[in-house]
Protein backbone atom coordinates (compact mmCIF):
# COMPACT_ATOMS: atom_id res chain seq x y z
CA UNK A 1 0.00 0.00 0.00
CA UNK A 2 0.89 3.27 -0.82
CA UNK A 3 -0.93 6.32 1.57
CA UNK A 4 -0.48 9.52 -0.02
CA UNK A 5 -1.91 12.95 -0.70
CA UNK A 6 -1.43 15.54 -2.93
CA UNK A 7 -1.88 18.92 -2.63
CA UNK A 8 -2.44 22.09 -4.76
CA UNK A 9 -1.86 25.79 -3.76
CA UNK A 10 -1.04 24.67 0.07
CA UNK A 11 0.18 27.22 2.62
CA UNK A 12 3.72 26.50 3.96
CA UNK A 13 2.05 25.75 7.17
CA UNK A 14 -0.68 22.97 5.93
CA UNK A 15 2.64 20.80 4.05
CA UNK A 16 4.69 21.16 7.39
CA UNK A 17 1.29 19.24 9.06
CA UNK A 18 0.70 17.04 6.27
CA UNK A 19 4.22 15.80 6.18
CA UNK A 20 3.80 15.14 10.12
CA UNK A 21 0.52 13.66 9.89
CA UNK A 22 1.15 11.08 7.54
CA UNK A 23 4.21 10.29 9.27
CA UNK A 24 1.57 9.56 12.12
CA UNK A 25 -0.76 6.90 10.16
CA UNK A 26 1.38 4.22 11.03
CA UNK A 27 -0.47 3.75 14.41
CA UNK A 28 -3.55 2.84 12.11
CA UNK A 29 -1.51 1.07 9.49
CA UNK A 30 1.24 -1.32 11.64
CA UNK A 31 2.61 -2.70 8.56
CA UNK A 32 3.54 0.20 6.96
CA UNK A 33 6.97 1.53 7.24
CA UNK A 34 8.09 5.10 8.47
CA UNK A 35 11.21 5.07 6.92
CA UNK A 36 9.38 5.54 3.30
CA UNK A 37 7.85 8.39 4.61
CA UNK A 38 8.46 10.45 1.16
CA UNK A 39 8.01 14.51 -0.01
CA UNK A 40 7.90 16.23 -3.00
CA UNK A 41 7.65 20.07 -3.35
CA UNK A 42 6.74 22.07 -6.78
CA UNK A 43 5.87 25.45 -7.67
CA UNK A 44 2.05 24.73 -6.53
CA UNK A 45 1.95 21.45 -5.89
CA UNK A 46 3.28 19.00 -2.64
CA UNK A 47 2.75 15.46 -2.77
CA UNK A 48 3.94 13.03 0.26
CA UNK A 49 3.46 9.29 0.95
CA UNK A 50 4.29 6.67 3.48
CA UNK A 51 4.34 2.38 1.81
CA UNK A 52 5.14 -0.71 3.39
CA UNK A 53 8.93 -1.08 3.22
CA UNK A 54 10.69 -1.47 -0.22
CA UNK A 55 11.53 -5.25 -0.32
CA UNK A 56 7.55 -5.86 0.81
CA UNK A 57 6.32 -3.86 -1.86
CA UNK A 58 8.96 -5.20 -4.90
CA UNK A 59 8.28 -5.01 -7.63
CA UNK A 60 6.45 -2.17 -7.59
CA UNK A 61 8.21 1.11 -7.88
CA UNK A 62 5.46 3.51 -6.23
CA UNK A 63 7.30 7.07 -6.76
CA UNK A 64 9.58 8.77 -9.28
CA UNK A 65 10.66 12.23 -9.32
CA UNK A 66 13.57 14.34 -10.55
CA UNK A 67 13.67 18.20 -10.34
CA UNK A 68 10.70 19.95 -12.06
CA UNK A 69 8.18 16.39 -12.29
CA UNK A 70 6.84 13.52 -9.86
CA UNK A 71 4.54 10.92 -10.45
CA UNK A 72 3.24 8.44 -7.49
CA UNK A 73 0.52 5.18 -7.54
CA UNK A 74 -1.36 3.43 -5.26
CA UNK A 75 -3.01 -0.11 -6.30
CA UNK A 76 -1.54 -2.43 -8.96
CA UNK A 77 -2.55 -1.09 -12.29
CA UNK A 78 -1.67 -3.55 -15.34
CA UNK A 79 -1.31 -2.58 -18.94
CA UNK A 80 -3.12 -5.00 -21.07
CA UNK A 81 -1.76 -3.72 -24.01
CA UNK A 82 2.15 -4.81 -23.17
CA UNK A 83 3.57 -1.33 -24.02
CA UNK A 84 5.06 -0.59 -20.57
CA UNK A 85 5.37 -1.75 -16.79
CA UNK A 86 2.60 0.10 -15.22
CA UNK A 87 4.06 -1.12 -11.87
CA UNK A 88 6.37 1.30 -12.19
CA UNK A 89 5.75 5.35 -11.29
CA UNK A 90 8.28 6.24 -13.66
CA UNK A 91 7.09 4.84 -16.85
CA UNK A 92 3.73 5.60 -15.78
CA UNK A 93 4.93 9.44 -15.85
CA UNK A 94 6.48 8.62 -19.53
CA UNK A 95 3.25 6.93 -20.37
CA UNK A 96 0.70 9.55 -18.90
CA UNK A 97 -1.90 10.42 -21.81
CA UNK A 98 -2.30 6.84 -22.61
CA UNK A 99 -3.27 4.98 -19.32
CA UNK A 100 -6.99 6.71 -19.38
CA UNK A 101 -7.61 3.88 -22.26
CA UNK A 102 -5.05 1.26 -21.29
CA UNK A 103 -4.70 0.69 -17.90
CA UNK A 104 -6.78 -1.96 -15.79
CA UNK A 105 -7.05 -3.03 -12.31
CA UNK A 106 -7.11 -0.83 -9.26
CA UNK A 107 -5.18 2.12 -9.42
CA UNK A 108 -5.14 5.96 -8.04
CA UNK A 109 -2.05 7.88 -9.47
CA UNK A 110 -0.90 11.62 -9.35
CA UNK A 111 1.35 13.05 -11.47
CA UNK A 112 3.28 17.03 -10.91
CA UNK A 113 4.27 17.95 -14.52
CA UNK A 114 6.05 20.70 -15.31
CA UNK A 115 6.20 21.98 -19.23
CA UNK A 116 9.47 23.85 -21.11
CA UNK A 117 7.65 27.45 -20.68
CA UNK A 118 7.78 27.04 -16.63
CA UNK A 119 3.75 26.30 -16.32
CA UNK A 120 3.22 23.73 -13.61
CA UNK A 121 0.29 20.99 -14.14
CA UNK A 122 -1.56 18.19 -11.34
CA UNK A 123 -3.26 15.87 -12.30
CA UNK A 124 -4.91 12.90 -10.38
CA UNK A 125 -6.17 9.87 -12.16
CA UNK A 126 -8.79 7.15 -10.91
CA UNK A 127 -9.80 3.58 -12.10
CA UNK A 128 -12.81 3.11 -14.03
CA UNK A 129 -14.39 1.10 -11.14
CA UNK A 130 -12.90 3.07 -8.08
CA UNK A 131 -11.11 0.28 -6.51
CA UNK A 132 -8.63 2.14 -4.68
CA UNK A 133 -11.37 4.84 -3.46
CA UNK A 134 -9.71 8.31 -3.65
CA UNK A 135 -11.22 11.93 -2.05
CA UNK A 136 -10.72 15.30 -2.26
CA UNK A 137 -11.13 18.47 0.48
CA UNK A 138 -10.89 22.19 -0.31
CA UNK A 139 -8.19 23.65 2.03
CA UNK A 140 -8.80 27.98 2.23
CA UNK A 141 -7.87 28.40 -1.69
CA UNK A 142 -5.76 24.93 -1.70
CA UNK A 143 -7.09 21.17 -2.60
CA UNK A 144 -5.78 17.84 -1.20
CA UNK A 145 -6.18 14.47 -2.48
CA UNK A 146 -5.50 11.21 -0.79
CA UNK A 147 -6.37 7.70 -0.56
CA UNK A 148 -7.54 8.12 3.45
CA UNK A 149 -9.81 9.92 4.57
CA UNK A 150 -8.70 9.74 7.93
CA UNK A 151 -5.18 12.03 7.11
CA UNK A 152 -7.58 14.23 5.24
CA UNK A 153 -9.74 14.75 8.53
CA UNK A 154 -6.36 15.26 10.44
CA UNK A 155 -5.19 17.91 8.82
CA UNK A 156 -8.63 19.89 7.72
CA UNK A 157 -9.90 19.16 11.05
CA UNK A 158 -13.40 18.42 9.76
CA UNK A 159 -15.16 16.85 12.00
CA UNK A 160 -19.12 17.83 10.73
CA UNK A 161 -21.30 14.65 9.74
CA UNK A 162 -22.43 14.38 5.78
CA UNK A 163 -26.14 14.35 5.84
CA UNK A 164 -26.31 12.18 2.69
CA UNK A 165 -23.34 10.11 3.14
CA UNK A 166 -23.90 9.09 6.85
CA UNK A 167 -28.33 8.50 6.13
CA UNK A 168 -26.42 6.13 3.13
CA UNK A 169 -24.75 4.34 5.32
CA UNK A 170 -26.71 3.66 8.68
CA UNK A 171 -29.63 2.85 5.70
CA UNK A 172 -27.89 0.60 3.17
CA UNK A 173 -24.30 -0.19 5.09
CA UNK A 174 -22.41 2.08 2.27
CA UNK A 175 -21.78 6.20 2.07
CA UNK A 176 -22.92 6.28 -1.60
CA UNK A 177 -22.87 8.60 -4.38
CA UNK A 178 -19.13 10.95 -3.74
CA UNK A 179 -20.14 11.18 -0.13
CA UNK A 180 -18.17 10.27 2.72
CA UNK A 181 -19.47 10.11 6.48
CA UNK A 182 -17.24 13.90 6.52
CA UNK A 183 -19.27 16.63 4.98
CA UNK A 184 -16.13 18.12 3.91
CA UNK A 185 -14.61 14.93 2.35
CA UNK A 186 -15.67 13.95 -1.00
CA UNK A 187 -14.92 11.08 -3.34
CA UNK A 188 -13.29 11.81 -6.75
CA UNK A 189 -15.09 9.70 -8.66
CA UNK A 190 -14.51 6.64 -10.63
CA UNK A 191 -12.91 6.96 -14.11
CA UNK A 192 -11.77 10.14 -13.81
CA UNK A 193 -8.96 12.75 -14.89
CA UNK A 194 -8.83 16.29 -13.11
CA UNK A 195 -6.32 18.44 -13.80
CA UNK A 196 -4.91 21.78 -12.47
CA UNK A 197 -2.56 24.50 -13.91
CA UNK A 198 -1.05 27.33 -12.70
CA UNK A 199 -3.65 29.52 -13.66
CA UNK A 200 -6.70 27.50 -11.97
CA UNK A 201 -8.05 27.12 -8.94
CA UNK A 202 -10.43 24.53 -9.68
CA UNK A 203 -9.51 21.98 -11.45
CA UNK A 204 -10.74 20.87 -15.54
CA UNK A 205 -13.06 16.73 -14.88
CA UNK A 206 -12.45 14.42 -17.86
CA UNK A 207 -14.25 11.25 -17.30
CA UNK A 208 -12.29 8.19 -19.14
CA UNK A 209 -15.40 5.64 -18.03
CA UNK A 210 -18.74 6.34 -16.64
CA UNK A 211 -21.79 4.92 -15.80
CA UNK A 212 -23.00 6.90 -19.82
CA UNK A 213 -20.99 4.40 -21.56
CA UNK A 214 -23.08 1.34 -20.89
CA UNK A 215 -26.27 3.21 -22.51
CA UNK A 216 -27.92 1.14 -24.97
CA UNK A 217 -27.00 3.24 -27.12
CA UNK A 218 -23.65 2.67 -26.95
CA UNK A 219 -23.34 -0.76 -27.20
CA UNK A 220 -24.16 -3.53 -29.64
CA UNK A 221 -24.97 -7.26 -29.08
CA UNK A 222 -22.30 -9.52 -27.73
CA UNK A 223 -22.01 -12.39 -30.17
CA UNK A 224 -19.71 -15.22 -30.13
CA UNK A 225 -16.60 -13.68 -31.12
CA UNK A 226 -16.96 -11.21 -28.95
CA UNK A 227 -17.25 -14.02 -26.13
CA UNK A 228 -13.80 -15.29 -27.43
CA UNK A 229 -12.43 -11.92 -27.27
CA UNK A 230 -13.36 -11.46 -23.57
CA UNK A 231 -12.43 -14.28 -22.32
CA UNK A 232 -9.32 -13.79 -23.88
CA UNK A 233 -8.45 -10.61 -22.29
CA UNK A 234 -9.74 -11.63 -19.30
CA UNK A 235 -7.31 -14.46 -19.23
CA UNK A 236 -4.83 -11.66 -20.55
CA UNK A 237 -5.25 -9.78 -17.54
CA UNK A 238 -4.84 -12.20 -14.62
CA UNK A 239 -2.03 -13.42 -16.51
CA UNK A 240 -0.31 -10.05 -16.34
CA UNK A 241 -1.38 -9.23 -13.22
CA UNK A 242 -0.03 -12.73 -11.48
CA UNK A 243 3.42 -12.24 -14.00
CA UNK A 244 3.83 -8.64 -12.10
CA UNK A 245 2.59 -9.08 -8.80
CA UNK A 246 1.98 -12.88 -7.67
CA UNK A 247 2.31 -14.84 -6.32
CA UNK A 248 -1.84 -15.23 -6.33
CA UNK A 249 -4.31 -15.98 -4.10
CA UNK A 250 -7.75 -16.82 -5.11
CA UNK A 251 -11.03 -16.81 -3.07
CA UNK A 252 -13.05 -20.20 -3.69
CA UNK A 253 -16.76 -19.72 -2.46
CA UNK A 254 -20.15 -21.42 -3.34
CA UNK A 255 -20.70 -19.02 -6.10
CA UNK A 256 -20.75 -19.13 -9.58
CA UNK A 257 -18.06 -15.58 -9.90
CA UNK A 258 -14.63 -17.19 -7.69
CA UNK A 259 -15.26 -20.37 -10.53
CA UNK A 260 -15.46 -17.95 -13.15
CA UNK A 261 -12.09 -16.50 -11.81
CA UNK A 262 -10.69 -19.82 -11.54
CA UNK A 263 -11.57 -20.78 -14.92
CA UNK A 264 -9.70 -18.09 -15.82
CA UNK A 265 -6.61 -18.68 -14.38
CA UNK A 266 -6.70 -22.62 -14.91
CA UNK A 267 -7.14 -21.22 -18.75
CA UNK A 268 -3.76 -18.71 -17.75
CA UNK A 269 -1.95 -21.52 -16.26
CA UNK A 270 -1.75 -19.42 -13.13
CA UNK A 271 -0.39 -21.76 -10.25
CA UNK A 272 -2.85 -19.96 -7.81
CA UNK A 273 -3.26 -21.07 -4.20
CA UNK A 274 -7.26 -21.14 -3.44
CA UNK A 275 -8.97 -20.56 -0.27
CA UNK A 276 -12.00 -20.41 1.47
CA UNK A 277 -13.10 -18.44 4.04
CA UNK A 278 -16.28 -19.63 6.93
CA UNK A 279 -17.77 -21.50 9.46
CA UNK A 280 -17.34 -25.77 9.55
CA UNK A 281 -19.67 -27.70 8.03
CA UNK A 282 -21.37 -24.17 5.86
CA UNK A 283 -22.23 -24.41 2.17
CA UNK A 284 -18.85 -21.99 1.54
CA UNK A 285 -17.09 -24.50 2.27
CA UNK A 286 -18.51 -27.68 1.21
CA UNK A 287 -18.75 -26.56 -2.21
CA UNK A 288 -15.64 -24.69 -2.40
CA UNK A 289 -13.70 -28.13 -1.24
CA UNK A 290 -15.58 -30.25 -3.30
CA UNK A 291 -14.17 -28.43 -6.88
CA UNK A 292 -10.89 -27.45 -5.41
CA UNK A 293 -10.52 -31.50 -5.20
CA UNK A 294 -11.85 -31.91 -8.42
CA UNK A 295 -9.63 -29.50 -10.29
CA UNK A 296 -7.00 -30.34 -8.01
CA UNK A 297 -6.40 -26.75 -7.18
CA UNK A 298 -4.04 -26.26 -3.74
CA UNK A 299 -6.47 -25.35 -1.56
CA UNK A 300 -6.88 -23.91 2.11
CA UNK A 301 -9.14 -23.51 4.51
CA UNK A 302 -9.98 -19.91 6.81
CA UNK A 303 -12.21 -21.53 9.52
CA UNK A 304 -13.84 -18.32 10.98
CA UNK A 305 -15.30 -18.64 14.58
CA UNK A 306 -17.37 -16.73 16.78
CA UNK A 307 -15.08 -17.19 19.81
CA UNK A 308 -12.35 -15.98 17.66
CA UNK A 309 -14.16 -12.70 16.68
CA UNK A 310 -14.83 -12.33 20.79
CA UNK A 311 -11.08 -12.67 21.11
CA UNK A 312 -9.76 -10.04 18.66
CA UNK A 313 -13.16 -7.59 18.85
CA UNK A 314 -11.21 -4.87 20.61
CA UNK A 315 -8.33 -4.26 18.33
CA UNK A 316 -10.22 -5.68 15.51
CA UNK A 317 -12.71 -2.96 15.53
CA UNK A 318 -10.95 0.07 16.34
CA UNK A 319 -8.97 -1.15 13.08
CA UNK A 320 -11.66 -2.07 11.03
CA UNK A 321 -13.49 1.40 11.84
CA UNK A 322 -10.24 3.69 11.08
CA UNK A 323 -8.58 2.20 8.42
CA UNK A 324 -11.78 2.71 6.32
CA UNK A 325 -12.90 5.89 7.93
CA UNK A 326 -15.90 4.38 9.08
CA UNK A 327 -17.38 3.04 5.75
CA UNK A 328 -16.85 -0.94 6.12
CA UNK A 329 -19.54 -2.01 8.58
CA UNK A 330 -18.62 -3.92 11.36
CA UNK A 331 -20.70 -6.55 10.01
CA UNK A 332 -17.58 -7.37 8.01
CA UNK A 333 -15.00 -7.22 11.46
CA UNK A 334 -13.84 -11.53 10.68
CA UNK A 335 -12.13 -10.21 7.13
CA UNK A 336 -9.47 -8.33 9.06
CA UNK A 337 -9.02 -10.18 12.37
CA UNK A 338 -5.63 -11.84 11.15
CA UNK A 339 -4.36 -9.00 9.90
CA UNK A 340 -0.45 -9.01 10.63
CA UNK A 341 1.61 -6.32 11.93
CA UNK A 342 4.27 -6.92 9.38
CA UNK A 343 4.17 -7.84 6.07
CA UNK A 344 7.61 -9.24 4.12
CA UNK A 345 6.03 -9.20 1.11
CA UNK A 346 2.77 -7.79 -0.53
CA UNK A 347 0.38 -10.08 -1.94
CA UNK A 348 -1.81 -10.03 -4.81
CA UNK A 349 -5.82 -11.76 -4.01
CA UNK A 350 -7.89 -12.42 -6.93
CA UNK A 351 -11.68 -12.52 -6.28
CA UNK A 352 -14.95 -12.56 -7.90
CA UNK A 353 -15.79 -9.08 -6.89
CA UNK A 354 -18.13 -7.18 -9.79
CA UNK A 355 -19.60 -10.09 -11.20
CA UNK A 356 -23.35 -9.29 -10.08
CA UNK A 357 -22.71 -6.67 -12.82
CA UNK A 358 -24.23 -9.27 -15.93
CA UNK A 359 -26.36 -11.19 -13.60
CA UNK A 360 -29.05 -9.13 -13.10
CA UNK A 361 -28.87 -9.78 -8.90
CA UNK A 362 -31.57 -6.94 -8.32
CA UNK A 363 -33.56 -7.50 -11.26
CA UNK A 364 -37.22 -9.05 -10.66
CA UNK A 365 -38.96 -11.62 -13.40
CA UNK A 366 -42.33 -10.31 -12.41
CA UNK A 367 -41.44 -6.76 -12.78
CA UNK A 368 -40.24 -7.30 -16.50
CA UNK A 369 -42.87 -9.01 -17.24
CA UNK A 370 -45.28 -6.57 -15.96
CA UNK A 371 -43.59 -3.69 -18.12
CA UNK A 372 -43.46 -1.39 -14.79
CA UNK A 373 -42.61 1.90 -14.42
CA UNK A 374 -38.93 3.68 -13.24
CA UNK A 375 -40.93 4.82 -10.12
CA UNK A 376 -42.29 1.04 -9.62
CA UNK A 377 -38.68 -0.10 -10.26
CA UNK A 378 -37.01 2.34 -8.23
CA UNK A 379 -39.92 1.55 -5.39
CA UNK A 380 -38.93 -2.46 -5.37
CA UNK A 381 -35.46 -1.46 -4.68
CA UNK A 382 -36.13 0.91 -1.76
CA UNK A 383 -38.28 -1.62 -0.51
CA UNK A 384 -35.21 -4.27 -0.76
CA UNK A 385 -32.66 -2.20 1.28
CA UNK A 386 -34.95 -0.71 3.95
CA UNK A 387 -37.29 -2.65 4.98
CA UNK A 388 -35.35 -4.10 7.58
CA UNK A 389 -33.93 -0.91 9.17
CA UNK A 390 -37.19 0.57 10.18
CA UNK A 391 -36.69 0.80 14.14
CA UNK A 392 -33.13 2.22 14.25
CA UNK A 393 -32.57 4.73 11.13
CA UNK A 394 -34.66 7.93 11.85
CA UNK A 395 -37.34 8.85 9.32
CA UNK A 396 -35.33 12.39 7.92
CA UNK A 397 -32.01 9.95 7.29
CA UNK A 398 -34.41 7.06 5.61
CA UNK A 399 -35.81 9.99 3.66
CA UNK A 400 -33.03 11.73 2.48
CA UNK A 401 -31.98 7.92 1.25
CA UNK A 402 -35.08 7.59 -0.62
CA UNK A 403 -34.43 11.01 -2.07
CA UNK A 404 -31.00 9.48 -3.78
CA UNK A 405 -33.29 6.68 -5.31
CA UNK A 406 -34.86 9.09 -7.10
CA UNK A 407 -32.08 11.23 -8.44
CA UNK A 408 -30.32 7.83 -9.29
CA UNK A 409 -33.23 6.87 -11.30
CA UNK A 410 -33.90 10.40 -13.11
CA UNK A 411 -29.93 10.76 -14.02
CA UNK A 412 -29.45 7.50 -15.44
CA UNK A 413 -33.09 7.50 -17.30
CA UNK A 414 -31.67 10.92 -18.82
CA UNK A 415 -28.83 9.13 -20.33
CA UNK A 416 -30.97 7.02 -21.72
CA UNK A 417 -31.58 3.77 -20.16
CA UNK A 418 -35.01 2.22 -20.21
CA UNK A 419 -36.62 1.67 -16.43
CA UNK A 420 -36.10 -2.44 -16.64
CA UNK A 421 -32.04 -1.27 -16.14
CA UNK A 422 -32.52 0.72 -12.92
CA UNK A 423 -31.52 -2.50 -10.58
CA UNK A 424 -28.17 -3.15 -12.65
CA UNK A 425 -27.00 -0.09 -12.62
CA UNK A 426 -27.43 0.63 -9.08
CA UNK A 427 -25.82 -2.46 -8.46
CA UNK A 428 -22.84 -1.75 -10.53
CA UNK A 429 -22.35 1.94 -9.50
CA UNK A 430 -23.34 2.00 -6.33
CA UNK A 431 -23.43 -1.56 -4.64
CA UNK A 432 -20.11 -2.42 -6.83
CA UNK A 433 -18.30 0.63 -6.95
CA UNK A 434 -18.84 2.37 -3.27
CA UNK A 435 -19.29 -0.38 -1.32
CA UNK A 436 -17.65 -3.78 -2.94
CA UNK A 437 -14.73 -1.63 -3.71
CA UNK A 438 -14.63 -0.69 0.04
CA UNK A 439 -14.46 -4.52 0.85
CA UNK A 440 -11.94 -5.17 -0.95
CA UNK A 441 -9.98 -2.88 0.20
CA UNK A 442 -10.59 -4.19 3.97
CA UNK A 443 -6.33 -5.82 4.22
CA UNK A 444 -4.84 -3.64 1.56
CA UNK A 445 -1.88 -2.77 3.36
CA UNK A 446 -1.20 -6.17 3.34
CA UNK A 447 -2.23 -7.20 -0.15
CA UNK A 448 -3.79 -5.67 -3.51
CA UNK A 449 -7.23 -6.89 -4.47
CA UNK A 450 -7.99 -7.87 -8.09
CA UNK A 451 -10.92 -8.82 -9.77
CA UNK A 452 -10.93 -9.91 -13.61
CA UNK A 453 -14.96 -8.98 -13.12
CA UNK A 454 -14.12 -5.52 -12.90
CA UNK A 455 -12.86 -4.76 -15.98
CA UNK A 456 -14.30 -2.18 -18.97
CA UNK A 457 -15.43 -5.41 -21.34
CA UNK A 458 -16.85 -7.23 -18.58
CA UNK A 459 -19.17 -4.47 -17.95
CA UNK A 460 -19.74 -3.75 -21.71
CA UNK A 461 -20.35 -7.22 -21.98
CA UNK A 462 -23.19 -7.61 -19.06
CA UNK A 463 -24.82 -4.26 -20.23
CA UNK A 464 -25.03 -5.64 -24.17
CA UNK A 465 -27.84 -8.07 -23.13
CA UNK A 466 -31.20 -6.47 -22.17
CA UNK A 467 -32.67 -6.96 -18.69
CA UNK A 468 -34.54 -9.64 -19.28
CA UNK A 469 -31.44 -11.63 -20.99
CA UNK A 470 -29.40 -11.16 -17.97
CA UNK A 471 -31.20 -12.59 -15.58
CA UNK A 472 -30.24 -16.10 -17.41
CA UNK A 473 -26.78 -15.41 -16.79
CA UNK A 474 -25.61 -15.22 -20.02
CA UNK A 475 -22.16 -13.51 -19.80
CA UNK A 476 -21.20 -16.72 -17.22
CA UNK A 477 -22.69 -19.01 -18.94
CA UNK A 478 -20.95 -18.48 -22.35
CA UNK A 479 -17.70 -17.53 -20.19
CA UNK A 480 -17.78 -21.00 -18.95
CA UNK A 481 -18.99 -22.73 -21.71
CA UNK A 482 -15.86 -21.24 -23.97
CA UNK A 483 -13.32 -21.89 -21.28
CA UNK A 484 -14.36 -25.10 -19.22
CA UNK A 485 -17.85 -26.27 -19.43
CA UNK A 486 -17.52 -29.36 -17.03
CA UNK A 487 -17.20 -26.37 -14.22
CA UNK A 488 -21.28 -25.73 -14.80
CA UNK A 489 -21.59 -29.28 -13.72
CA UNK A 490 -19.96 -29.39 -10.18
CA UNK A 491 -22.77 -28.01 -7.75
CA UNK A 492 -23.00 -24.47 -6.71
CA UNK A 493 -23.98 -22.84 -3.61
CA UNK A 494 -27.28 -22.23 -5.48
CA UNK A 495 -27.33 -25.23 -7.80
CA UNK A 496 -29.62 -24.09 -10.54
CA UNK A 497 -28.63 -22.03 -13.23
CA UNK A 498 -31.85 -19.52 -14.18
CA UNK A 499 -33.48 -19.90 -17.17
CA UNK A 500 -32.71 -18.12 -20.29
CA UNK A 501 -36.44 -17.72 -21.29
CA UNK A 502 -37.94 -14.70 -19.12
CA UNK A 503 -40.64 -16.94 -17.14
CA UNK A 504 -42.18 -16.14 -13.43
CA UNK A 505 -40.75 -19.21 -11.05
CA UNK A 506 -42.81 -19.61 -8.31
CA UNK A 507 -40.53 -22.29 -7.10
CA UNK A 508 -38.56 -19.40 -5.10
CA UNK A 509 -40.94 -18.42 -3.20
CA UNK A 510 -43.71 -20.68 -2.74
CA UNK A 511 -42.23 -24.66 -3.36
CA UNK A 512 -38.49 -23.24 -1.77
CA UNK A 513 -40.62 -21.34 1.42
CA UNK A 514 -42.38 -25.53 2.12
CA UNK A 515 -39.47 -27.32 1.99
CA UNK A 516 -36.83 -24.76 3.57
CA UNK A 517 -39.04 -24.68 6.18
CA UNK A 518 -38.90 -28.87 6.76
CA UNK A 519 -35.14 -28.49 6.58
CA UNK A 520 -35.08 -24.93 8.74
CA UNK A 521 -33.08 -25.29 12.56
CA UNK A 522 -35.54 -24.80 14.90
CA UNK A 523 -33.27 -21.74 16.48
CA UNK A 524 -33.86 -18.28 15.05
CA UNK A 525 -31.54 -17.36 12.13
CA UNK A 526 -29.92 -14.80 13.26
CA UNK A 527 -29.05 -17.09 15.88
CA UNK A 528 -27.11 -19.23 13.44
CA UNK A 529 -24.68 -16.12 12.55
CA UNK A 530 -21.35 -16.21 13.90
CA UNK A 531 -21.85 -12.59 14.42
CA UNK A 532 -24.74 -12.98 16.88
CA UNK A 533 -22.95 -14.61 19.76
CA UNK A 534 -20.56 -11.89 19.18
CA UNK A 535 -23.17 -9.46 19.78
CA UNK A 536 -24.56 -11.20 23.17
CA UNK A 537 -21.26 -10.83 23.91
CA UNK A 538 -20.38 -7.66 23.43
CA UNK A 539 -23.50 -5.82 23.53
CA UNK A 540 -22.36 -4.06 26.45
CA UNK A 541 -19.52 -2.35 25.36
CA UNK A 542 -21.18 -1.81 22.19
CA UNK A 543 -23.85 0.07 23.81
CA UNK A 544 -21.34 2.12 25.70
CA UNK A 545 -19.26 3.12 22.90
CA UNK A 546 -22.61 4.13 21.30
CA UNK A 547 -24.45 6.12 23.49
CA UNK A 548 -21.42 7.44 25.73
CA UNK A 549 -18.95 7.77 22.64
CA UNK A 550 -21.36 9.47 19.96
CA UNK A 551 -22.29 13.33 20.03
CA UNK A 552 -25.98 14.60 19.38
CA UNK A 553 -25.56 14.93 15.64
CA UNK A 554 -25.32 11.44 15.61
CA UNK A 555 -28.85 10.81 17.15
CA UNK A 556 -30.16 12.99 13.91
CA UNK A 557 -29.40 9.84 11.90
CA UNK A 558 -29.89 7.13 14.67
CA UNK A 559 -33.00 6.24 16.59
CA UNK A 560 -30.84 6.51 20.23
CA UNK A 561 -33.35 5.12 22.52
CA UNK A 562 -34.60 2.36 20.00
CA UNK A 563 -30.86 1.12 19.81
CA UNK A 564 -30.51 1.57 23.66
CA UNK A 565 -33.15 -0.94 24.00
CA UNK A 566 -32.05 -3.68 21.57
CA UNK A 567 -27.91 -3.19 22.77
CA UNK A 568 -29.77 -3.90 26.12
CA UNK A 569 -31.89 -6.89 24.48
CA UNK A 570 -30.24 -8.47 22.00
CA UNK A 571 -32.73 -11.38 21.90
CA UNK A 572 -35.75 -8.91 20.40
CA UNK A 573 -33.94 -8.15 17.22
CA UNK A 574 -35.80 -10.03 15.43
CA UNK A 575 -38.97 -9.40 16.91
CA UNK A 576 -38.24 -6.01 16.44
CA UNK A 577 -37.81 -6.50 12.39
CA UNK A 578 -34.20 -5.44 12.11
CA UNK A 579 -31.49 -7.37 10.64
CA UNK A 580 -28.37 -8.63 12.63
CA UNK A 581 -26.26 -6.40 9.71
CA UNK A 582 -28.34 -3.32 10.24
CA UNK A 583 -27.48 -3.13 13.71
CA UNK A 584 -24.18 -3.47 13.12
CA UNK A 585 -24.18 -0.61 10.63
CA UNK A 586 -25.56 1.22 13.44
CA UNK A 587 -22.98 0.49 15.50
CA UNK A 588 -20.62 0.66 13.07
CA UNK A 589 -21.51 4.77 12.33
CA UNK A 590 -21.90 5.40 16.50
CA UNK A 591 -18.33 3.74 16.67
CA UNK A 592 -17.01 6.08 13.96
CA UNK A 593 -17.94 9.30 15.55
CA UNK A 594 -17.01 8.34 18.87
CA UNK A 595 -13.32 7.65 17.94
CA UNK A 596 -12.89 10.61 15.34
Amino acid sequence: MNLFAVGWNLAATTRTRLFAEIGNMTEIYPPLDAGTRWQFTGKKSYIVSLSNAEHAVAPRNYRWHDDKNAALYDGAPVDCADQFEAQDAKQLNENWDRLPTDLEGPFSMARVHQNQNGSESLEVLTDPFGLVPTYHCRCGIGWIISNSVELLRRVTGGRELDPLGMSMFVTLGWAGSDRTLNRDIRLVPAGQRWQWRDETEEPRRNSHFSRADLAPQNLRPMCESDVADLADEMTHACRRMAETYGPVRSALTAGRDSRLVAALLLRAGIAAEYYTSGELGSKEIDVATNVAEKLGLRHSLDIRSAEKLIENWDVASWRLVHQHDGMVSLWQISNIIDQPAKVERIGLGLTGHGGGIAKGNYTSPRMLLGNHSAKEVIGELKNRFMKRNRVLVRPDARQITEDYFDRFAEESLAEGFLPGSLPDLFLTFERCTRWQTMQARKNRCVGDPFSPCFMRSFARAGFSFTPEARLGLPVHRRLFEHIRPELMEIPFGQPRWPSEKLTIDVEPTESRRSRDSKTRQSIPAYHRDLRWPLLESKAGLMREVCLDGANEATWEFVDRTRLDELLKNPEKLEESGTSLASLYNVVTACYYRSCS
